[in-house]
């Protein structure tokens, strides 16, 4: 999910990452902006997008 986010908003969507990444019982902060620190490096090179984040969010339950 943070692949995708970090591809289709940049940086600006560290901010939604944070929001999402809150429902995992054991966030941290920290945690979650090193991981998105890495999709954003990442980012283009995997291919995810918009459509990958909504496909994701629906198969684990996020949104029906």
């Amino acid at each position: 999910l943070g692949c995708a986010i970090a591809n289709t908003f940049g940086e600006q969507g560290r901010d939604y990452f944070h929001i999402i990444s809150k429902a995992y019982s054991r966030y941290t902060q920290k945690e979650c902006d090193e991981q998105y620190s890495a999709c954003l490096k990442s980012s283009r090179e995997n291919g995810y997008g918009l459509g990958t984040f909504f496909y994701l969010a629906y198969q684990s339950g996020v949104i029906e």
